[in-house]
Order: C-alpha cells, then sequence, then structure tokens
C-alpha cells in the first residue's frame, strides 16, 4: 500500500490492474510498435530575439515567457517576440513580502476572459498561484490571484514535479516515483494525483507502474504534457523508448513502446545506458516526442536530439524527422498551433514547420 497522508485515498490499481499480469512492472501491458521506414522532412526558422533567457520557456502567439529558477532575481521574464520588445520581468525572487523563493515554470498558458492566465506553484510554502500575464504586462507589474495550498500525497515531503489546472477547483500533481534506504519503507511508484478542493488535497491517483521496480527513479519521463482538451497526459520517457498514455476521465493508461527499444536493464547505472525520449509536446490530432536514442555523453556534446516522432492519440507512429539542428526541449503554442524547440548551445528556439 501506497503511504499518503490520507489514509481513505486509494490509488486505483483495481481499475488500472484488472487486466495486467506478467512480470512487467507496467500498469498496461506494453504494445509494440512499428516506426516508419521513410524519413520525413523538416524545416525549422529560428527566432531572431534576445529574450530567451531559459529552455524553460513557453510562448503563446507573440508573448515569449522565459522562466529562471534560481538563476535570476525573477521567475519570469516575458517578451513580445515579434516586435523584438521586452515586456518585462515578474515575481521577485525573495522570502519578504509579495516575494516568491520559487516558482515552478509555465507549463500551459491559458485564455480567461481574453486575458492570458498560467498556472505556477510555490513548492516550499505549498502554494497555487494564478499569474494574469496580460495585466501584468499592462500594469507593470505582478498581477497574482492567491488559488490555495495543496497538500502532498505522501508523508515524505516528495512535493509534485507538476500541477494542472483541470476545471474549477480540480487540478492534477504529477510525483516521480522514489525510493529510500530503509528497506522496510516502501518505494513511492510514479503517479498522477487529482486534487480538489479548497485545500487542494488528493483524492486518487493513477500510477503508470502497477508494483515498484527496481532503480524506480529511472521510470521517470523527462517530458509529459496535458492534452489540449485536458482529457488525456501523455509522458515521454527517458530510459526506454514509450509513450504512456493517461487517460483522466476512464482511470487508465496505455503504453506504446517502439520495436528495438532498450529493455529494462537501461534503467541501472551502466556504460551501456541510452536516453530515449527526452520531451513530449501535443496539439488536438498528434502527439510529438523529441528522441535521442544514444549515450548521455552523446546527447551533451550534441546539445540536444535530433529525431522528433509524431504519434497519433491511438499511438501510432504516423511520422519520424531528422532535425536539422539539436534540439532539447519542446513547446506547442495552442494560441496558432506551432510547434517550438529549444536549441541550448545557441541558447534559442526555433519554429519547426509540422505543418508544410
Amino acid at each position: 500500500m501506497m503511504h499518503i497522508k490520507q489514509g481513505s485515498i486509494v490509488l486505483l490499481f483495481s481499475i488500472l490492474l484488472a487486466s495486467c499480469g506478467g512480470r512487467s512492472p507496467f500498469t498496461a501491458e506494453v504494445k509494440i510498435i512499428e516506426e516508419p521506414k521513410e524519413m520525413s522532412d523538416l524545416t525549422m526558422e529560428k527566432v531572431e530575439s534576445e529574450y530567451v533567457y531559459s529552455l524553460f520557456f513557453s510562448v503563446c502567439d507573440s508573448i515569449l515567457i522565459s522562466s529562471t529558477p534560481g538563476v535570476t532575481d525573477y521567475n519570469f521574464h516575458v517578451a513580445d517576440i515579434k516586435n523584438h520588445k521586452e515586456l518585462g520581468s515578474f515575481m521577485h525572487r525573495g522570502e519578504g513580502p509579495a516575494e516568491y523563493l520559487g516558482l515552478t515554470p509555465i507549463y500551459r498558458i491559458e485564455k480567461k476572459n481574453e486575458e492570458l492566465v498560467a498556472l505556477t506553484f510555490d513548492p516550499f510554502k505549498k502554494r497555487l498561484l494564478e499569474w494574469n500575464i496580460s495585466k501584468s504586462i499592462e500594469l507593470g507589474r505582478d498581477s497574482i490571484t492567491f488559488l490555495g495550498y495543496y497538500k502532498d500525497s505522501n508523508e515524505y515531503g516528495l512535493t509534485y514535479a507538476r500541477i494542472y489546472r483541470l476545471g474549477e477547483d480540480k487540478y492534477l500533481g504529477r510525483t516521480p516515483g522514489m525510493s529510500f534506504l530503509d528497506p522496510d519503507t516502501e518505494p513511492l511508484l510514479p503517479s498522477y494525483w487529482f486534487l480538489e478542493g479548497f485545500d487542494n488535497a488528493p483524492t486518487h491517483g493513477i500510477s503508470i507502474l502497477k508494483r515498484p521496480a527496481d532503480n524506480i527513479e529511472s521510470y521517470g519521463a523527462p517530458g509529459a504534457c496535458l492534452s489540449p482538451d485536458k482529457s488525456k497526459v501523455v509522458e515521454a520517457m527517458g530510459a526506454f523508448a514509450q509513450i504512456n498514455i493517461v487517460d483522466l476521465e476512464e482511470n487508465t493508461v496505455k503504453s506504446y513502446r517502439m520495436a528495438g527499444s532498450p529493455d529494462e536493464s537501461n534503467t541501472a547505472d551502466s556504460d551501456n545506458k541510452s536516453y530515449e525520449f527526452q520531451d513530449v509536446a501535443s496539439d488536438v490530432n498528434s502527439i510529438y516526442a523529441l528522441y535521442c536514442g544514444e549515450s548521455p555523453a552523446a546527447f551533451q556534446d550534441k546539445g540536444g536530439c535530433l529525431w522528433l516522432y509524431q504519434f497519433d492519440w491511438d499511438g501510432n507512429i504516423e511520422k519520424k524527422y531528422l532535425l536539422p539542428i539539436a534540439i532539447r526541449r519542446l513547446w506547442m503554442d495552442l494560441c496558432t498551433n506551432t510547434l517550438y524547440g529549444y536549441c541550448g548551445p545557441e541558447d534559442a528556439i526555433y519554429k519547426l514547420n509540422i505543418n508544410e
């Protein structure tokens, strides 16, 4: 049984594992899929801007937000990439009034009453915040709405890596897997938790694993994103060429692994370890997963990944692209349906022309 603060909360293994058996630690039966034999061309267009400050970036139309955790005096920097203009820096870092010791990067930008807003949270004080980006730009100062405090899903201080808003007072928190030195303490499974109510307490959760696995931290996903309609989460795994699609309405998980992917031995620390998927983004019709397939040293030397795989929401690979420039992170601008990538060596972002 997973250790959690709220004894009445039960992880929905009974639903998720009804049809699962065997020795695999995964909740769902992992379906092996073949990749296309032919490669598709993809052009990339550099966004000329001197205001890209971090790989933790987000874009909505002409608005670029750079999240700089622990690097600058402010948590967020905003620029207009069409008019090449800096629009301001917001949420001063500190422990004083109206300051924030640390805020999570922006993982979703939405429109609310024709204004751009985004969810962020303070993992030190466990506060959920709504940032009104449009009003902050207009006023030249922070425009923040405090949404409430949230409660962790466990008793060990392992907080959420991400929190998404699903609806009015409904949120989804993601926790990584974790093992402990104490052999009597059962590892925590990587999970998605549903939070509701004023105090944002978790009501139930879903895990991609049905049981603890060796080196459970290696079963993490470097990239994950919420679908545009907020009905699913897709995550791309770092140790396997595998994506997991979590259906938030049906409480189910489906896993798809590319033929030839490393097996579970790739989760161990070894000279033969490889980086597989490194990030993921999505639109209404497709999932875009950034793929390395090489050693950590090769990933660092190239500054990112040279392959992009396009899936449909049924887990089928539609296209594979060879990128002309190595990319380290993806972002889907849902305002314009434009896919962006961050290039580390250049500290720049590119448009990936997937719609050509």
